[in-house]
């Protein structure tokens, strides 16, 4: 089904909150958990760039639901080049495929540990 799902899970959403279950801007940490501590990764423009080419800080905003829907959340693929490159600077190898949770229900709390390349709500 792959991307296809994306269509069935928006109409589900939008359904709970017209039926007030749920609104847009609530937070989606009760119900993925796995999300609640994501940094934000970055590319290092200071001085110890040689060092510290990324940087991990902590973002302003919280993901709600709205941030979902609309791919403003600041979650990425495993396959973005920013991520590829951070990766391999911390001797990390690249996971095998987008959705490790998807596959094995076993690996679920390590299958959300890509980084947000964005704040919450800001691309």
């Amino acid at each position: 089904m792959a991307s296809a799902g994306k269509f069935i899970t928006h109409i589900a959403a939008l359904q709970c909150v017209e039926r007030g279950l749920v609104t847009l801007d609530e937070l989606v940490f009760p119900y993925l958990l796995e999300l609640k501590d994501l940094d934000i990764l970055s590319r290092n423009e200071g001085t110890d760039v040689a060092t510290r080419p990324f940087l991990l800080q902590r973002p302003t905003k919280e993901i709600c639901l709205r941030h979902l829907l609309s791919h403003s959340s600041g979650i990425r693929y495993e396959s973005h080049p920013l991520v590829i490159e951070w990766r391999a600077s911390t001797g990390e190898e690249p996971k095998p495929d987008y959705h490790p949770g998807f596959n094995n229900a076993h690996s679920l709390p390590n299958a959300f540990t890509t980084p947000l390349l964005f704040e919450p709500g800001e691309g």
